[in-house]
């Protein structure tokens, strides 16, 4: 095993157990900023499809721009 791939394992061992020992709040308020990080690509996204495929899905361009308006605390 290389040097290098001995240390890839070690951090990874390391970020496991970090993840593990750390505190419910710390997790859950991680888990809301990958959710709300999500949710903003997504309306990015939603603004780059054009309109065929926005009126395929029900949406007009006045709606989805509304929607990637939004800021990403806002459901």
């Amino acid at each position: 095993m290389s040097s290098e791939k001995t240390i890839q394992s070690v951090g990874a061992t390391w970020w496991r157990q970090g993840i593990a020992l750390a505190p419910m709040p710390i997790l859950k308020l991680l888990a809301q900023l990958i959710v709300r990080w999500a949710r903003q690509r997504q309306r990015y996204s939603l603004t780059q499809l054009d309109d065929r495929i926005l009126r395929d899905m029900g949406i007009s361009r006045a709606e989805a721009e509304n929607e990637a308006n939004k800021p990403f605390w806002r459901d």
